[in-house]
């Protein structure tokens, strides 16, 4: 509490919106960046932000490609262990289908909201239990959701990234330091340096050129001295015999 109290009114207030990420739901957010956005991925649909992968060919291309994906399968067979990869590669769409959904909400309506049923198929079942019972089954995902500030799930606002992040920070738009900077950047050259930087970026060219102008002035007046100060032959006076 003294380290809150000792800081300024602004950082007091940051750090009272800040919260650390619950671990169980860092790793289901860590899952679902095993691979780009979906309209990255192989059978993409512009518009549409499900994973269409679903094939041999699709599966075998993103294992190839993203180390990430291929640890997530680990040493199964895509035709021995088919049952299996399917499973996972369900498993993994389900993650990503329903983070990516609620990090797209709109921050400022979140009260009330539900998930379409679409998004929740793979991560609740039903069925018997071993005594004949009905029974329900949720995923653990759900689970980890359950309670937590909802609109910290966030998609990364950099356009070449798109990660799902948790906002440890209210105010955090970037999924890392380097997002953030090049967000920084962004908004820099769209907003501050138009036109507040382009009348000072002249006057450094301006600059430049005043430099190099007074570089050659000095080099010809230095040329020109050295002129002088060199012996001339055809002013000297004719030497005589013997001289």
């Amino acid at each position: 509490m003294g380290q809150v109290q000792n800081m300024s009114p602004a950082k007091a207030r940051q750090a009272s919106r800040s919260a650390p990420a619950p671990p169980v739901l860092l790793e289901y957010i860590e899952t679902s960046n095993i691979l780009p956005a979906p309209e990255k991925l192989p059978g993409a649909i512009e518009g549409d932000p499900g994973d269409y992968w679903q094939d041999d060919h699709d599966i075998e291309f993103l294992r190839s490609e993203y180390p990430a994906f291929r640890n997530y399968l680990g040493n199964l067979d895509l035709e021995r262990d088919a049952v299996q990869v399917l499973t996972r590669c369900r498993g993994l769409k389900a993650v990503r289908r329903v983070l990516r959904a609620i990090a797209q909400w709109d921050r400022g309506d979140l009260v009330g909201r539900e998930l379409p049923q679409g998004e929740l198929a793979d991560l609740i079942s039903v069925g018997t239990g071993p005594d004949g019972k009905f029974k329900v089954t949720y995923s653990p995902l759900l689970a980890a959701l359950e309670g937590i500030e909802i609109f910290r799930i966030r998609e990364c606002a950099r356009p070449t990234c798109r990660k799902i992040f948790w906002a440890g920070r209210a105010d955090q738009k970037g999924c890392s330091e380097s997002c953030a900077k090049a967000l920084r950047n962004q908004r820099y050259r769209e907003t501050g340096y138009p036109e507040k930087y382009k009348s000072r970026r002249i006057q450094r060219e301006e600059a430049k050129d005043d430099r190099r102008q007074t570089l050659e002035r000095s080099e010809i007046e230095r040329k020109k001295l050295r002129e002088l100060r060199a012996p001339n032959n055809a002013r000297r006076s004719p030497r005589l015999p013997g001289q």
